[in-house]
């Protein structure tokens, strides 16, 4: 079984190399990561309203930015990955695999692989078994590497993170994801313009995902000229049709004053409502307006 299995996860390898490494050393030449760098103050400030994709974009351009950040962007994986982003975790354990700011350590690069692959990212199961197979940090294990194998193709059936609770269902489902491989390059040529095209389309058919990840775009200027103005309208559709990210990020531009005036209470009103759709990071923001307002705090709905 030996020779057998050798030769499949020599395979298997090059297959995730194709697949993954992508996200930190393909497609992207010269010009486009400059033009990258340009955008960095409006990923930047969608990263820290929450949005977890944008931390992992963000972490992509201090990877392979001219000026090159790496710790930089293993913090902001990091962050991502804690808040379930596949692709961030992925990420993570390539930079452990391949030393990437980072010592050099398989070992400590299967459990960000395995988080990825429970999270649907391709390529990740099979990162996991041919570190098994290969024994690289770890006991060669064959159980585990036709385990993973197994894990790698169920992968495209599974839910995501993307926009669960109130992910789209059937085709919409499945070209929501197409969208988001697009998008990262993940097992296919990035193309922003080809992902905005899908989603722009999803939103139509009035799938809220597919709204809220049209204002996303606009937001961080990925496929589309930046305009928050636009952004806000797609995350209000969003929100409408039951998105929690979009609620969430209606709440942000609230606090920050971007497109409307300032206004605590009504941010505060779409943190509530995208709370109870159970998006963590508005809930963590609940907690922080009412600690500081103290008891007095006039609550909108409930929590």
């Amino acid at each position: 079984m030996g020779d057998k299995l050798n030769s499949k996860k020599l395979a298997m390898w090059s297959s995730f190399v194709v697949v993954t490494v992508a996200l930190l050393t393909g497609c992207q030449t010269a010009k486009q990561i400059e033009e990258a760098k340009r955008k960095t103050e409006a990923l930047a400030l969608v990263c820290e309203s929450g949005d977890l994709f944008a931390c992992t974009y963000l972490g992509v351009i201090e990877a392979k930015g001219k000026e090159q950040d790496e710790l930089k962007a293993i913090t902001l994986f990091s962050k991502a990955c804690e808040g379930s982003i596949g692709v961030a975790c992925a990420n993570l354990g390539l930079m452990h695999l391949k030393g990437k700011g980072i010592d050099e350590n398989p070992a400590k690069a299967v459990p960000y692989f395995d988080q990825a692959c429970e999270l649907d990212i391709p390529g990740t199961c099979i990162a996991v078994a041919a570190i098994y197979a290969e024994g690289r940090g770890v006991p060669k294990d064959a159980l585990k590497f036709l385990e993973y194998v197994e894990k790698e193709k169920s992968v495209a059936n599974r839910p995501s993170d993307f926009c669960v609770p109130n992910c789209p269902k059937g085709k919409a489902w499945n070209e929501f994801l197409v969208a988001k491989k697009y998008k990262n390059g993940i097992g296919t040529e990035k193309n922003e313009e080809k992902s905005v095209e899908i989603v722009e389309k999803l939103c139509e058919e009035g799938v809220a995902s597919g709204c809220y990840e049209l204002g996303l775009m606009y937001a961080e200027g990925r496929g589309v000229k930046h305009d928050y103005g636009i952004a806000f309208s797609y995350y209000q559709q969003a929100c409408d049709g039951g998105s929690a990210a979009g609620c969430n990020s209606l709440g942000w531009m609230h606090v920050q004053g971007i497109v409307v005036p300032e206004d605590e209470e009504k941010a505060y009103e779409f943190y509530q409502k995208s709370c109870r759709g159970k998006f963590s990071l508005a809930c963590d923001k609940v907690k922080e307006i009412k600690k500081m307002k103290g008891p007095k705090r006039i609550v909108i709905g409930n929590d």
